[in-house]
């Protein structure tokens, strides 16, 4: 009885453990566009729509917590680009340094992101709508000029 008790104990830890590590909010970072962001709804489907520091907006389809999506940037009302990204390779760290706000004390901290890469056809367009090429990658390597 106490051996049951013992693996069912074991058993519920490692599935809400795994139900954690998989639904852990981790922030996806597109490299291109230096935009930085954290799915905020269980499963990562979402629409996102932001506005970039240089005035363009992104409007991001997403559909994985990785990082597979679709992407549209425009400059006002006018589409320049558009593509996919598929998931991050794997989850990524790196180093960042930040001040306590109370005791005024810096420390350094490890911060995971994913950073999906482009994939497939990039269209890119002129301030008319017009295509004005396209480029093809593949896994975040560009295949054509």
């Amino acid at each position: 009885m106490k051996k049951n008790i013992l693996l069912i104990l074991i058993f519920i830890t490692l599935v809400s453990s795994s139900f954690y590590i998989n639904n852990k909010k981790i922030t996806i970072y597109l490299e291109e566009y230096e935009y930085v962001f954290t799915p905020q709804k269980i499963g990562c489907i979402d629409t996102l729509t932001d506005k970039l520091e240089d005035g363009r907006q992104l409007k991001i389809l997403l559909f994985d917590c990785k990082g597979k999506m679709h992407v549209e940037c425009y400059k006002g009302n006018q589409k320049i680009e558009e593509g996919d990204y598929i998931n991050s390779l794997d989850l990524l760290k790196k180093y960042t340094t930040g001040v306590n706000g109370i005791t005024g004390k810096r420390r350094i901290s490890v911060r995971e992101y994913y950073q999906p890469l482009r994939s497939g056809n990039w269209l890119f367009y002129n301030s008319k709508g017009q295509l004005l090429y396209k480029r093809v990658y593949k896994e975040g390597i560009l295949q054509n000029n």
